[in-house]
């Protein structure tokens, strides 16, 4: 569980923050808020925490799109998102600044 596969393409995080960010953009998220959560996810694969990275793009981009799925900020710093979903409890990101 979370092992890389034997053959992998290394992609820089600052590429990886980059394509996270625009997909976001691109479902219609704030810039500060593609910027926010594109953080998160990265964070986690750069922990090695894969299975809550950025492999969860396409389908947070999808309910966003879809409006399935909101992105609450809480407090002042971005410290603690929330994903909320229509049709549950939603799930709290943090990052680990």
């Amino acid at each position: 569980m979370n092992q890389p596969p034997e053959e992998y393409v290394v992609v820089t995080e600052p590429e990886l923050l980059r394509f996270s960010h625009d997909c976001f953009e691109s479902a219609g998220l704030r810039g500060d808020h593609a910027q926010l959560i594109s953080r998160l996810l990265v964070n986690s694969d750069l922990r090695g925490v894969r299975s809550h990275g950025t492999r969860q793009v396409d389908g947070y981009c999808a309910a966003f799109e879809e409006g399935e799925l909101d992105l609450a900020v809480l407090g002042d710093l971005p410290t603690l998102a929330k994903l909320i979903r229509s049709r549950s409890a939603g799930s709290e990101l943090k990052t680990a600044e």
